[in-house]
């Protein structure tokens, strides 16, 4: 597992309702909401010292480098997304 994987993981939302990474993220005001639909809002997580940006960003990483390597289907064998030459 990685450090990433290890840090967020925990804080993914759960079947018994609590959801650690939406409380560290709402304990900020939002830098952005939107004027139309007030529950969109947009949050600058480097600017929340509790945010571990690093860890975030190479977990999420992880997840589209995954998806472009393999179908993640039983069906097919083309990649979920594509990453042009870089794969």
């Amino acid at each position: 597992m990685t450090e990433g994987e290890q840090w967020l993981l925990p804080l993914l939302a759960t079947i018994d309702a609590k959801f650690p990474l939406l409380d560290m993220i709402e304990r900020f005001p939002p830098d952005i909401v939107d004027d139309v639909e007030d529950d969109l809002r947009g949050y600058a997580a480097a600017q929340n010292p509790e945010i571990k940006v690093e860890k975030l960003a190479h977990f999420m990483m992880g997840v589209f480098w995954k998806a472009a390597v393999h179908s993640w289907r039983g069906d097919s064998k083309e990649p979920a997304i594509g990453l042009g030459p870089y794969v």
